[in-house]
């Protein structure tokens, strides 16, 4: 798939699923911060940055050399 912007996803995907191209749909951004204002972060991110989180109710955190970090950059996990 050509990079077109963010991909959000669960993270629970099986890579059939996640390769399956039918199961992607393009919505803009602000779109998706108008349903869920928590994704505001994602507007000002440069291209290349990975972000996850647990649950809606958790702060975003980026994913930087497979160690999941806060926004300080302490570490919080590493994959």
């Amino acid at each position: 798939m050509a990079d077109s912007g963010w991909a959000l996803n669960s993270g629970y995907e099986t890579p059939e699923h996640a390769n399956d191209l039918s199961h992607y749909l393009l919505v803009p951004l602000n779109r998706m911060i108008a349903m869920d204002a928590a994704l505001e972060i994602l507007h000002d991110q440069p291209a290349g940055t990975e972000l996850s989180r647990s649950n809606s109710g958790e702060p975003w955190r980026w994913i930087i050399d497979d160690k999941i970090v806060d926004e300080d950059g302490k570490l919080i996990v590493e994959m």
